[in-house]
């Protein structure tokens, strides 16, 4: 993986000033920059040098509130539950809060989550199962009663 260096980001930041907000400004500077594909420049560019990006360390608990209960409706793929949209997400939270937070931040922030609900959900079945394991089995009632002899199953 490619680092970026100081000399990269400012040619980088120059490069972004010249051209129009477009779909294809990232492979446009891409050719010029040849280290780097355009998918590279892409998140460089939307995690560390936006200069829109809002340099708080933290998310609210109402941001990160919104994230959770929103990014299950930014899934764009029926076939892959985890394809969220996280561009049109940051786009609405900064609708709504007024900072643009990097995409990194804000993926960090649903699988986070993600990853503490399957914890515990483990968690959960391994107690539930070794409280099975340790429950004592019925008791069988043994009644002279319900005792069927040996000598009637011998004598029809």
């Amino acid at each position: 993986m490619t680092t970026f260096s100081e000399d990269d980001n400012d040619r980088f930041l120059q490069l972004m000033s010249k051209l129009e907000d477009g779909p294809k400004r990232f492979q446009m500077v891409s050719k010029e920059m040849s280290d780097y594909t355009p998918e590279q420049l892409s998140n460089h560019w939307n995690d560390y040098l936006d200069p829109e990006l809002s340099y708080r360390n933290f998310l609210t608990i109402d941001e990160k509130r919104f994230i959770i209960n929103m990014a299950p409706y930014y899934n764009k793929s029926t076939a892959i539950r985890d394809k969220v949209c996280w561009k049109e997400l940051r786009n609405d939270l900064r609708m709504k809060y007024g900072h643009l937070h990097p995409i990194k931040r804000i993926r960090n922030v649903w699988y986070n989550r993600k990853k503490r609900y399957y914890r515990a959900a483990r968690a959960a079945k391994k107690t539930a199962k070794t409280a099975s394991d340790t429950v004592d089995p019925p008791s069988i009632d043994l009644d002279v009663t319900s005792r069927i002899s040996i000598a009637s199953l011998l004598n029809p």
